[in-house]
């Protein structure tokens, strides 16, 4: 047993009524104010309150006011001073035999009397015998009768103090008491809760004996005497002192009773240390939890009254503290809040404790806060009725909040709880507003920051709480205490309902407002802790919490170590040891900060002033705690904007039940089929209640145990409340409202309906703004959700691209990407979509996709930057994302546009390579390629925004980002370039539809199969008129595109690269339009060919190029072929309708007649049917028109103006514009290609009947093959006759051509420099036009057209040279096409006489005429043998040409003619010593342009590229070398010779005279 404790000694006098560590009488609590109009007898109290104060004011009468406050009926507590157990245990060994008699007591000098008698009156006691008694008596019965307890402790009192004055004598009084007081009660064992006269009776002698100094008179032992009391009952109520001086106990009674009441304090371990009474606590806790849980959740008024009016029973009867009441009333509301709210919140409510400033400022408006089911006066109200008159309330007061809110804005919500003050003096008494001092008083700082007066509250509970609260912030606290959470719920719980202030529990918080940053800092310092851990996974690095490891190669030490070394061991140990010991006794800082905890609940129960009064004192407790504050925040915006969403959802949804039941299976399944189950209906899902937010935890519902936490919470009631609120509270959550996504949604639903309902402009640039400065950025701090997503898109798209496109910048770029919530959120993304990026491959591209999905559906920006970052640099990662992005929303990808247009122009950066400037730099070629890919594999990004940026690009003169319209038109156009075709190739595409579908087909061209694609491309074109306008600043560039660049950029060879370039994306661009869009379309959208060549300036080349395929298609088109047919049967007179019966026939019967693949239809005429290019008087007259005249007229009219009139003397604009309409299909027809295709089809079907496989299948492809063949050669068949008829035309027309007075070469220059060559250069189908054009021209005899003279023209050194150098590189490879297949029909005829008679001069050629008569037929013609020696010149001159460009220095010189001689190398050169020309200069070109480079030489050299060209060159020259001949099996004469070229044919006529000019070179043997 522990040693007892010394106590101090005191009188045994004193002993037994010491005073309790805590005076009730000495706190407020005790003498509370209220208001009492409840209460149906405050007239009585205030009666006798009145009467009371005669009393002694410093004694306890803690039991009386509250008897007397309660107005209760029962039986009257003893006093206060009477120990419960003390003094029950000595009265049962004290009973004396005789009453002793006490020591004579000296007899008390008269005092006089200022005491107010209301019963003993003096007229009563003058009449005292007569009527006086009996007046008394009467009136003492009545009153005990009627159980009035305050007129009986009246009238006991009145007595009492009547015999101490000598008024009555004792017996007398005595006798009148014992009429009063009547008899005892029978049964009773003791002091119980039923009305006793006599118990009340004692009660007062004992409260007068206490207020009496001095001993006990006799008078007082004498009066109880004559009463007849009973002696155990004067023991029982009364005290020990004055049982002493009444003589019914002994005088060492109290020192017994004190030893052993602290023998039975030690002996109880520690038991009632402080004298108070344990056991009324027991009985009070025991009451306040018993009530309410017998109760079951029926807490009406009636219980809660009876309640209270028994926890003041047990103060009153075991002297309770009633701080300490209230304390443990505290304790046990926090212990059962969830449960027993209700009662308790009504309890508190009656109780006195409930402040009366608080029960007056409800009175007067309406502040919410205390539920109204929590009033008395709405007991007989429903709960229904209660939601009704509160929400009546709330939307009237709501109605003139916003109004108030849109002057004061955020200052309004500091008024909700209608503290509101008019005039200025009382803050201007407070302080001149400035910012609030962290040392200053809470009070005052609350009046200057929220300028309405300070919310009231009891402040002794304040206090109560407050101590709680430092409690667990102080020494005294464990080192492992933590602050129980139920304290701050039922803090924000008591300020909410007004039970106490907050200015009052305020400087009880820690820590103090001074330290406050100090705490910043540390938190801060957690989160990041925290992120970092997340990060890692909360895995540690096994690198770093390794030890470190031990270095084997210091030598060991000494095994016996000395000791210093020892001493200074133990030393160190000891310091150790006690530093250890410091860190463990001491105390960390709490973990817990009260203010910012506090906030979040304050928060979450709907007190909106006090916690923005703690938040606008420290602005930063919501970044350093935003997993607390910022849901607690976002679900009261969230209830504000409740009423405007519910008006903005459809009306047409199907209603969803709150606690869906979920059926159960049955136990019994009798009778049911194999298959089915038997389910039955399931309990319905139980929701509990919690402090926090309605949510789930572990697969529970929850919900908020205060169903009237938005009683001050104002609902927005229009859209302009919505923006209020957006404009002040909201701001206070700002872009963290994302971490609420029904919020997001909901605010986001009603822009969307409020968008489609107000078109104004006021209307759509507030919500553009709600867009640019919350809704978008929030979305990345939200959890990855899709409805939030998908809602605030919904507003968003109603935007044009620019606006929104400026949302994306200054969210992903701009200063909302600064904002720290932002920046962490765009950190964290960044890193995310790296490592998952990291980890990309072909084979988890799934998995990938959905992990990169995640992340870009709250930062979608951030993903796309970073993923077009690494594909800029790694190119294989393309194709991976693209299929990545599959799971992006339709805002993820407009972002991802946005970001594909910011990496492509955001940023300035070269768009060439360095090593070359000729090269698209690598970052533009990835983007290109992502371009087209993602545009293709998704048809809800759209690509306006990228076609208008090369749009734009061109029109400032950028043509390098034409790579990218490329690329978007390879991809989703399927288009392939043309410049890489082979010789067969051009053919077949020269033919029909089919033909060309079916060779595209077999190039890997995909037009056919990107229809879809293609046609969201011409969407994009069409729908935003880019078609045309691109177009046309495509052409504009195109032919101004040299003349446009900075001087030091306009190296020759740069200029020819982009020429080429440029080029090459107009052609495919045309191709696209041509392709998707109907030829009536085309010409709607495209501006005409007059337009083009005059509106807009381009020359006929490029006019043509675009419109071209319009004028065929109303030339040659469907529907015109009978029209023109018809026309040109009935009109021809000269044998006309049998040609096209020819052309008309079998197409088998027209390969047999063709000779070869370059034979045209009616190339041969026989004499004798006539001319047909002789038309009739009336049709030379233009009497009557052909269809080419009807379509072109319009066109001929243009360009007369466009050219000079000098032309116009040479040529016809009819000729100029026939040349420019046509195309190689119209003058031939590749049956060669049609014959290949037939073959390969028929080969590709006796391949499939062979194999074995689904034969329903097998069938339908079959059937498609055989189908295919018969188009083809009913498409070959239409050709042929279409050709027929153009011929026919032409020929007709061809008269009017040339100028017959004109010079012929004049008019061969005219051709040449007008037609010829701007068309051969623009692609080599045109080059094959050309060739076949001048072909039919000289074979169809056009007056005036010779075409000797026309390559003796073209053929000219001067004229080859300056074609050579202004060509670039594909022009060059155009032109050495064209003089390759010219070179070819001629060195045909150079080898064939016959071939050479029939084709250049038989049935009266123009082409080598040497004379005419005089109506311009030829008379003679140039011999077989004169040709050769022409064709000898030309070659001369090509090679004098080429020869002269190599020799020179100059790049493109010297690129071109190496491209023009490979391109020619079948048929040139021809002779000998021009091969080994070219051989030596082409030798001597790689060795100086090669790699090794020499610092002393200039920069014409280590061009690697003209050394590579020169030595594949000098390669394919090699592999003809065979085919060359000497000098004189080229050409029979030889006078026009050259020195150099004479000098090897002389001396062979010297040696040996009779020499074969055919014989071979002689090549000398060894004889040795």
């Amino acid at each position: 047993m522990p040693p007892k404790r010394k106590r101090n000694e005191r009188p045994s006098d004193a002993a037994g009524n010491r005073p309790a560590p805590h005076r009730p009488s000495d706190t407020p609590l005790s003498q509370h104010d209220r208001d009492f109009q409840d209460n149906a007898v405050s007239q009585n109290r205030r009666a006798s309150g009145s009467r009371n104060t005669r009393r002694n004011p410093d004694r306890r009468d803690s039991s009386t006011s509250q008897l007397g406050t309660a107005g209760y009926r029962g039986p009257v507590s003893p006093s206060t001073a009477r120990p419960s157990s003390s003094s029950s245990q000595a009265a049962s060994f004290a009973v004396p035999a005789t009453p002793s008699v006490p020591q004579p007591v000296p007899p008390r000098s008269p005092i006089p009397s200022n005491y107010s008698y209301v019963v003993l009156t003096e007229p009563r006691l003058s009449a005292w015998q007569q009527r006086g008694r009996q007046e008394v008596v009467d009136h003492g019965v009545k009153s005990r009768n009627d159980e009035d307890v305050e007129e009986i402790s009246t009238i006991s009192q009145e007595f009492t103090r009547a015999v101490l004055e000598g008024r009555l004598t004792p017996v007398d009084a005595g006798n009148c008491m014992k009429q009063i007081l009547g008899p005892p009660i029978e049964g009773s064992d003791g002091p119980g809760f039923k009305f006793d006269a006599q118990t009340l009776f004692l009660d007062t002698l004992s409260i007068s004996i206490d207020s009496e100094d001095g001993a006990s008179r006799p008078q007082l032992r004498d009066f109880i005497a004559a009463i007849d009391i009973s002696p155990r009952l004067l023991r029982e109520v009364l005290d020990a002192p004055a049982l002493q001086q009444l003589g019914l106990i002994r005088d060492t009674f109290v020192k017994l009773g004190i030893r052993y009441a602290t023998n039975q304090l030690y002996r109880q371990a520690n038991y009632n240390l402080l004298r108070e009474e344990s056991e009324g606590y027991s009985k009070l806790a025991a009451e306040l939890y018993r009530t309410p849980y017998y109760a079951r959740d029926h807490h009406d008024f009636a219980l809660v009254q009876a309640c209270w009016e028994r926890v003041k029973g047990l103060i009153g009867t075991f002297d309770l503290d009633v701080g300490r009441v209230l304390d443990v009333v505290i304790d046990v509301f926090s212990a059962t809040m969830l449960r027993n709210i209700v009662f308790f919140s009504r309890f508190l409510r009656i109780s006195s404790w409930w402040p009366r400033n608080q029960i007056e400022h409800s009175e007067r408006v309406f502040a919410g806060g205390l539920p109204k089911w929590a009033l008395p006066k709405n007991e007989d109200l429903s709960a229904e009725d209660l939601r009704v008159e509160l929400a009546e309330q709330c939307r009237q007061r709501d109605l003139t909040f916003w109004d108030r809110a849109r002057e004061a804005h955020l200052d309004a919500f500091f008024e909700l709880g209608g503290r509101r003050v008019d005039t200025t003096n009382l803050y201007n008494s407070a302080g001149d507003g400035s910012a609030p001092n962290v040392n200053s008083d809470p009070i005052l700082d609350w009046v200057k920051t929220t300028k309405t007066l300070p919310p009231c509250g009891n402040k002794v509970a304040a206090q109560l709480l407050g101590f709680k609260f430092r409690f667990y912030a102080s020494d005294a606290r464990d080192k492992g205490e933590t602050l129980p959470a139920n304290l701050y719920y039922l803090a924000a719980f008591f300020i909410k309902i007004g039970f106490i202030s907050l200015t009052d529990l305020y400087p009880h918080l820690w820590p103090d407002d001074d330290q406050m940053e100090s705490l910043r800092e540390r938190r801060m310092q957690e989160l990041d802790e925290k992120e970092r851990a997340r990060r890692q996974d909360n895995e540690p690095n096994a690198l770093l919490t390794a030890g470190a490891l031990t270095d084997d190669t210091i030598p060991m030490a000494s095994l016996k170590p000395r000791e210093p070394t020892v001493a200074n061991a133990d030393g160190n140990q000891h310091e150790t040891a006690s530093a250890k010991e410091d860190a463990e006794t001491s105390l960390p800082e709490p973990k817990e900060a009260h203010k910012a905890d506090l906030v979040s609940h304050l928060l979450v129960v709907g007190a909106i002033p006090e916690a923005l009064f703690i938040l606008g004192r420290f602005p930063w407790i919501p970044e350093a705690y935003p997993d607390e504050i910022y849901p607690a925040i976002n679900r009261i915006l969230l209830h504000c904007i409740s009423k405007v969403f519910d008006n903005a959802r459809p009306t047409e949804i199907r209603p969803l039940t709150s606690s869906p039941v979920k059926p159960e299976l049955a136990q019994d399944q009798s009778g049911m089929t194999k298959g089915n189950l038997k389910l039955t209906e399931g309990s319905p899902i139980k929701i509990l209640k919690w402090p926090h937010a309605d949510g789930i935890n572990k697969g529970t519902l929850y919900r908020f145990y205060l169903d009237e936490w938005a009683d001050n919470v104002p609902i927005c009631q229009t859209v302009d409340d919505v923006f209020t609120l957006c404009n002040t509270f909201l701001n206070i959550s700002g872009v963290n409202i994302g971490r609420d996504p029904p919020l997001v949604k909901k605010l986001a639903t009603i822009g969307a309906k409020s968008f489609l309902q107000d078109r104004s402009p006021e209307n759509v640039a507030r919500w553009q703004d709600l867009l640019r400065r919350i809704l978008v950025p929030c979305l990345s701090l939200s959890d990855s959700n899709v409805d939030a997503v998908v809602a605030v898109w919904d507003l968003l798209k109603y935007y044009p691209t620019q606006v929104r496109y400026n949302i994306y910048s200054e969210c992903y770029e701009g200063q909302i990407s600064r904002l720290p919530p932002i920046a962490k959120a765009f950190k964290t993304a960044r890193l995310d979509t790296l490592s998952t990026l990291k980890r990309l491959s072909l084979q988890n591209i799934s998995s990938s996709a959905k992990k990169l999905a995640k992340v870009a559906l709250s930062s979608p920006g951030v993903v796309c930057k970073v993923a077009l970052d690494q594909i800029e640099s790694y190119t294989n990662l393309i194709e991976a994302f693209v299929e990545c992005t599959k799971y992006f929303t339709e805002m993820g990808h407009d972002i991802l546009v946005w970001s594909l247009l910011s990496s492509l122009g955001g940023k300035q950066r070269s768009r060439t390579q360095e090593t070359s400037v000729l090269l698209t730099s690598r970052w533009l070629q990835a983007l290109s390629k992502f371009s087209g890919r993602v545009f293709r594999r998704y048809s809800n990004m759209d690509p306006t925004p990228i076609i208008s940026y090369v749009n734009d690009q061109v029109s400032r003169g950028n043509s390098t980002d034409l790579i990218i319209l490329r690329e978007l038109i390879t991809s989703m156009g399927g288009i392939v370039s043309d410049i890489d075709f082979t010789d067969y190739q051009l053919s077949a595409l020269s033919g029909g539809e089919l033909l060309r579908r079916q060779t595209l087909v077999g190039l890997g061209d995909k037009r056919y199969e990107s229809s879809k694609s293609a046609s969201r491309l011409m969407k994009a074109l069409v729908q935003t008129d880019l078609a045309s306008r691109l177009l046309t600043n495509m052409a504009q560039y195109r032919q101004s595109a040299i003349y446009r660049l900075p001087e030091d950029e306009t190296h020759i060879k740069y200029l020819a690269t982009v020429i080429d370039d440029s080029q090459q994306a107009l052609v495919q661009y045309v191709e696209l339009l041509r392709n998707n869009l109907t030829p009536e379309k085309f010409d709607e959208f495209v501006p005409s060919i007059p337009q083009l060549m005059t509106e807009f300036g381009l020359d006929a080349n490029l006019a043509f190029m675009i419109g071209r395929a319009s004028l065929q298609y109303f030339m040659m088109g469907p529907g015109e072929k009978h029209a023109i047919a018809t026309s040109e049967s009935t009109t021809d007179a000269d044998g006309d309708s049998i040609i096209d019966a020819k052309a008309g026939g079998d197409v088998a019967a027209s390969v047999a007649v063709q000779e070869s693949d370059d034979s045209m239809v009616v190339d041969i005429i026989d004499p004798e049917e006539g001319d047909p290019r002789q038309p009739s008087s009336s049709t030379v007259n233009g009497q009557k028109s052909d269809r080419f005249s009807d379509v072109l007229s319009p066109v001929i009219h243009s360009v007369r103006a466009l050219l000079p009139p000098e032309v116009w003397h040479k040529m016809s604009p009819e000729f100029f514009v026939l040349f420019w309409s046509l195309q190689t299909g119209d003058l031939v027809v590749p049956l060669n290609s049609y014959d290949t295709e037939t073959s390969r089809v028929e080969k590709q079907y006796a391949e499939l009947k062979r194999e074995r496989g689904d034969m329903s299948n097998k069938k339908k492809a079959l059937d498609a093959l055989v189908q295919l063949n018969k188009d083809l050669a009913s498409e070959a068949s239409a050709c042929s006759e279409r050709v027929s008829k153009t011929k026919i035309l032409l020929m007709k027309q061809s008269p009017r051509w040339f100028c017959a007075s004109a010079r012929t070469d004049l008019i061969v220059d005219a051709f040449i420099e007008e037609c010829l060559i701007p068309r051969l250069l623009l692609s080599p189908g045109d080059a094959d036009f050309c060739h076949r054009m001048v072909k039919f021209m000289h074979s169809s005899r056009v007056p005036n057209f010779r075409l000797a003279t026309l390559y003796d023209r073209f053929f000219g050194v001067n004229r080859l040279r300056v074609m050579i150098f202004s060509c670039s590189i594909r022009e060059a490879e155009f032109l050495g096409r064209f003089i390759k297949l010219t070179l070819g029909d001629l060195a045909k005829w150079h080898k064939d006489k016959d071939a050479y008679a029939k084709e250049a001069i038989q049935h009266g050629k123009l082409g080598f005429a040497t004379t005419f008569d005089d109506n311009g037929k030829p008379l003679t013609f140039m011999e077989h043998d004169q040709f050769r020696d022409l064709l000898w010149t030309w070659h001369r001159n090509l090679s004098t040409a080429l020869r002269a460009c190599l020799a020179g220095m100059e790049w493109m010189h010297i690129r071109n003619a190496i491209t023009i001689l490979k391109a020619g190398l079948e048929h040139f050169p021809a002779v000998d010593f021009m091969g080994r020309q070219f051989l030596q200069i082409l030798g001597k070109i790689a060795e100086r342009e090669a790699a090794t480079k020499n610092e002393s030489e200039d920069g014409q050299s280590h061009r690697v590229d003209l050394s590579v060209t020169a030595n594949t060159a000098t390669s394919a020259l090699r592999k003809y070398s065979a085919r060359w001949v000497m000098v004189q099996a080229f050409r029979p004469n030889t006078s026009g010779d050259s020195a150099e070229e004479k000098k090897p044919a002389e001396l062979g006529k010297a040696a040996t005279p009779g020499l074969r000019p055919n014989a071979p070179e002689f090549k000398p043997t060894s004889t040795g």
